[in-house]
């Protein structure tokens, strides 16, 4: 990490992907969804598992609230930027083994479905490769 800060203060990266780090808009306690794509390094040969994670920030720290959130989103895959694969109405989502190649980058966008108060927003993503 020392290294990456120090080419990012050198001015070595105009774009530095922050991929896996979480913002918090809270300055000292809160909770906020954070969605997991498990495992984070698979295999063609295995399936690929979406879910929504409670997280709660506290002074400055990170931490698992060690549960799933059991709300209803709606999932959609992404493989090399395609959609392949889209589930509604669920508390988490799988891609089949079979669905990726090795060297594939795959992407689960989680969505709040549309309801009566709000419309429909992007909870959040994760990623992957394909090893």
């Amino acid at each position: 990490m020392v290294s990456l800060e120090r080419l990012v203060r050198t001015g070595a990266f105009t774009l530095v992907s922050l991929t896996g780090c979480q913002y918090s808009p809270y300055e000292d306690t809160g909770t906020y969804l954070d969605v997991v794509l498990y495992p984070q390094d698979p295999s063609a040969e295995e399936d690929l598992h979406c879910r929504v994670d409670m997280m709660e920030y506290v002074g400055g720290y990170i931490g698992y609230l060690q549960i799933s959130v059991m709300g209803a989103f709606d999932y959609f895959w992404f493989v090399n930027r395609e959609k392949v694969f889209t589930e509604t109405g669920v508390s988490a989502s799988t891609l089949e083994d079979g669905s990726v190649s090795k060297g594939d980058y795959v992407e689960c966008s989680v969505w709040a479905p549309e309801n009566s108060s709000s419309a429909s927003y992007e909870v959040g993503f994760d990623t992957a490769y394909v090893e």
